[in-house]
């Protein structure tokens, strides 16, 4: 998963948001942190932010993580 900031978030009761997947090579870095852009996107979620949070966690827990190296001790 990227990196994730919360800065331009609307925590409105009301907000609307929106979870896309991106491929990593399409992200632009803009200048502003934790601002990106990108070509194109397949939406997985629009609707609250209780919502997209969840989907979100679901994500992240389905993703697969490398395990650390162990070191080898003589």
């Amino acid at each position: 998963m990227g990196q994730v900031t919360n800065a331009h978030l609307n925590m409105h009761a009301d907000a609307h948001w929106v979870v896309c997947m991106v491929e990593t090579a399409d992200i632009i870095w803009l200048g502003e942190e934790g601002m990106i852009k990108f070509p194109k996107a397949d939406v997985v979620y629009a609707g609250n932010p209780a919502g997209a949070m969840s989907c979100v966690a679901a994500a992240s827990s389905s993703i697969r993580r490398p395990s650390p190296s162990r070191r080898q001790t003589a």
